[in-house]
């Protein structure tokens, strides 16, 4: 989903594999990190089938 977003913004720059992975990495990791904090803050809540115990 990143990678078509990015597509479809950023037409004319040239690709950069290594730079692109690193990115998406980054974004998914800080996202990641984000939901867990929610969810332990107790300001996100997890369905009763994902409750951690």
């Amino acid at each position: 989903m990143q990678v078509g977003a990015a597509d479809t913004f950023l037409e004319n720059k040239e690709k950069n594999f290594k730079k692109d992975l690193l990115t998406s990495l980054a974004t998914s990791t800080l996202y990641t990190i984000v939901v867990v904090v929610l969810v332990k803050l107790n300001i996100f809540s997890l369905p009763m089938e994902l409750a951690l115990p």
